[in-house]
């Protein structure tokens, strides 16, 4: 697995390497043709105003700036009331216009939680209270280890709720290069990258060429019974819901996971899904 990410992160950054780079956004539905010009206007003003420093030339730019920015609030004003009007009864539309609105912050960790009843406020020890709290989220699941005809532990306030699950042993069908070329192609390449750094983007680009290559590591991972350590890393970032900022109940986890990861869970899912017809058919 190593020597794939490596080598295919190799050739992604030899011949498309990422480069930063500055890009004005004039994608804003509200920013007209009458706007752009205006804003050209203003900012040749400011041009010959910094050249010059005749104070003339730089009260006209105070002035075209002024009217620009005046013209902008309306601009905005005019568009958002009209849009919301229109989307009034669909409410799924309705929200995305008034989200998009709001100014939007980056994540950032409060400066203090409480956790155990215990006061932290160490940057290090906030990430590792957060992240024993997700963990523990899970507990539920911990006593789901169950075969053939074994039953769930019943509680004994309750014994109504017990049930006895069957799960007939199957063996898993191994996957062809094209069916993980297609899960490869639908990769929404928008997505964030994971713990491997694979870009979802190069992925889907390239899907036809490393098709095999992906489906050999696959076909390992389901022999084998182990998942590369890789695919298991996840990049959390939690996210607060509502309520006390310093409270960890009120957060919920946002994970980053592996592009791979996510191909070969949604693949033995779709076995899964094939053998459960098949025995109930």
């Amino acid at each position: 697995m190593d020597h794939f990410i490596n080598t295919f992160n190799s050739v992604v950054n030899k011949h498309t390497p990422f480069k930063k780079q500055r890009i004005k956004d004039r994608s804003n539905p509200w920013f007209t043709s009458e706007l752009s010009s205006l804003y050209q206007v203003k900012n040749k003003a400011w041009t010959q105003a910094r050249k010059s420093g005749d104070p003339l030339l730089w009260l006209a730019f105070k002035q075209l700036r002024n009217k620009f920015t005046s013209f902008v609030r309306k601009a905005k004003y005019d568009y958002y009331l009209n849009t919301i009007s229109i989307f009034s009864s669909n409410p799924a539309k309705f929200w995305k216009v008034v989200n998009s609105t709001k100014n939007k912050h980056t994540v950032s960790l409060p400066s203090h939680v409480t956790y155990n009843q215990h006061l932290i406020t160490d940057h290090l020890e906030i990430c590792t209270a957060f992240n024993k709290h997700f963990a523990a989220a899970g507990h539920l699941f911990k006593n789901g280890n169950m075969g053939s005809g074994e039953s769930i532990n019943c509680p004994e306030s309750d014994v109504s709720v017990c049930t006895v699950r069957y799960i007939p042993q199957f063996t898993l069908q191994l996957y062809t290069p094209n069916e993980v070329s297609g899960a490869l192609l639908a990769i929404d390449s928008k997505k964030a990258t994971g713990e491997d750094t694979l870009d979802p983007f190069s992925l889907r680009l390239s899907a036809l060429t490393i098709s095999e290559c992906v489906t050999h590591i696959f076909h390992l991972t389901i022999l084998s019974g182990t998942i590369p350590k890789v695919l298991k890393v996840a990049h959390v970032t939690p996210l607060q819901k509502e309520g006390d900022i310093n409270d960890l109940n009120n957060y919920r986890p946002i994970s980053k996971l592996s592009c791979l990861s996510k191909i070969l869970e949604s693949l033995v899912n779709n076995r899964a899904v094939e053998v459960n017809a098949l025995i109930t058919r």
